[in-house]
């Protein structure tokens, strides 16, 4: 077992063993991971800031973990619907939509903070929190968030669309629709909203390939270690995109991991560990994925704890999946997706 210790990370994590077989990460993952580190950490009036809220379903994942509010997926999609968004959008791209209500739980006090880019998405999050009696629990802020205060402009966009996202280029041009909007950085936001040394519990970040740039712009309040979850979106588009300009996963998880923070990708069903020491150049693959960070102990306990789990899965299903093929038995498709391969035996001892 291969241990990454960060050069300031609170604890080191476990690197896993079947990493690049385990990954691409997925853009719509299924993880209960939320839920556990609620009921780990046991936070007091968590704060919750979604940069790239579009319809909101994370606040309202969020309200129903940590609020003793009746909140629900399948009632929030209703009033996305009642505001005029028509499915497939209204559901969203994930299916957030169909998402099942957490545990029962005694919870209580959360908010949500909610950054949009643009106005036809504010406004429609302001219909629904409204008819889902949620206006003092969540607050619309008409920004959107980069790595330096700024106004632009960007192509006007329906209700519920999910690619809104900062011009790069040329491509404003050729769009009559357009609309301007005030950028700000999540460490200003931050001091103006809360002051400059309270904790945000959770900041979420979904700006369509500007998530690199809204990191930028919060690497005040990431050094002084304000904001215990952090997750962001990874990709091929914008500022991760490769060029002049871009940006790459791998040297900004080496300046989240010199601030103190521990990542990992998010799969489908399971973490993998992408912190250095445990990154590799392969990984930086430019694909639609979502990861997660924490600098605190208890946090990094849990996720490195959900990670090791998955790995051990994936070790018995790949173990099983060889016996039965050294048996005669023909590989499924689902088999040869757990085949794990040489990261669990000697290429030589592989059947087949």
């Amino acid at each position: 077992m291969r241990v990454c210790v960060g050069p300031a990370t609170a604890m080191p994590i476990r690197c896993t063993l079947d990493a690049l077989t385990a990954l691409p990460a997925s853009p719509c993952p299924r993880l209960d991971w939320e839920e556990r580190l609620a009921e780990a950490l046991t936070p007091q009036s968590p704060i919750f800031v979604n940069v790239g809220a579009n319809k909101g379903y994370n606040a309202a994942s969020f309200l129903a973990l940590h609020s003793d509010r009746r909140v629900s997926a399948r009632a929030w999609h209703r009033h996305v619907r009642g505001a005029g968004v028509a499915d497939p959008v209204a559901c969203g791209m994930c299916k957030p939509c169909l998402a099942g209500p957490p545990k029962a739980h005694a919870r209580r006090g959360g908010t949500a903070h909610l950054l949009e880019l643009t106005g036809n998405n504010r406004r429609l999050l302001r219909a629904v929190l409204n008819a889902s009696g949620l206006f003092d629990r969540a607050t619309v802020h008409d920004a959107g968030a980069s790595n330096a205060s700024a106004e632009v402009t960007i192509k006007a966009r329906a209700a519920g669309v999910e690619d809104g996202a900062v011009a790069f280029g040329a491509e404003i041009s050729a769009h009559r629709a357009t609309e301007v909007v005030r950028l700000t950085t999540l460490d200003a936001f931050l001091s103006a909203t809360f002051g400059d040394t309270r904790e945000v519990y959770h900041v979420s970040i979904d700006t369509e390939g500007h998530d690199a740039l809204v990191l930028e712009g919060a690497r005040r309040a990431l050094r002084a270690k304000r904001v215990a979850l952090l997750e962001f979106e990874y990709s091929g588009r914008g500022y991760w995109a490769a060029g002049a300009d871009g940006r790459t996963l791998g040297a900004t998880l080496g300046w989240l991991a010199e601030d103190g923070y521990a990542c990992w990708w998010q799969t489908r069903h399971d973490l993998v560990a992408a912190s250095p020491p445990c990154w590799t150049p392969a990984m930086e693959s430019r694909k639609w994925s979502n990861l997660v960070c924490t600098h605190r102990a208890d946090a990094i306990a849990v996720l490195d704890g959900i990670a090791h789990e998955g790995e051990a899965r994936r070790r018995r299903e790949c173990t099983q999946s060889g016996a039965s093929f050294a048996n005669g038995k023909r590989m499924t498709r689902s088999d040869a997706k757990a085949w794990c391969g040489p990261r669990w035996k000697p290429a030589a001892e592989r059947v087949g």
